[in-house]
């Protein structure tokens, strides 16, 4: 289990982090998402959007967040990938659509930051305080039931901006 170095207190919007961040291949699931997913996922990313180049049409990758309903009851994970970000930026979900007004908003990551960047996927990383993510490491986010919508989020920056006030 890695243990981020963020005040719960001072995380952004005073949003509750939803578990701990469990290291890549720490268990079976993740060690077989390790091998078998994540690599074709980053040249996947790597192919269509990659550092630095215009992304064309995003019809065909678009997600629409009204379909990100669950279609069975589900014990749920989120995998981190990787970044190429400048800003310490951290990642959450909600189960009450997609503001920051009601009481089912958590983080998930609350610095995705990585010494892996897709601007330079060859290097393998070391995990810091100022970097604390590496390609797979999860957050198993908990069990919910069928029909439950989950709404991603991202704070820009959120990890250097924690004393954001929850309005």
């Amino acid at each position: 289990m890695l243990e981020q170095q963020l005040n719960p207190q001072s995380s952004p919007f005073g949003l509750e982090i939803v578990g701990p961040v469990n290291l890549a291949a720490s268990d079976e699931k993740s060690a077989s998402f390790q091998t078998d997913v994540l690599p074709s996922l980053n040249e996947w990313i790597s192919t269509n959007l990659g550092e630095k180049v215009p992304v064309g049409d995003i019809s065909s990758i678009a997600l629409d967040p009204s379909k990100l309903q669950l279609g069975t009851a589900v014990d749920a994970r989120v995998y981190f990938v990787g970044e190429g970000a400048g800003y310490h930026n951290s990642l959450g979900f909600s189960t009450d659509g997609p503001s920051l007004s009601g009481d089912n908003q958590y983080l998930i990551f609350p610095d995705a930051s990585s010494s892996v960047s897709y601007f330079n996927p060859d290097n393998e990383g070391q995990r810091s305080y100022s970097a604390p993510m590496l390609s797979g490491d999860f957050v198993d986010i908990g069990s919910f039931e069928e029909g439950t919508q989950l709404d991603f989020f991202l704070i820009a920056n959120g990890a250097n901006n924690p004393r954001l006030d929850r309005t």
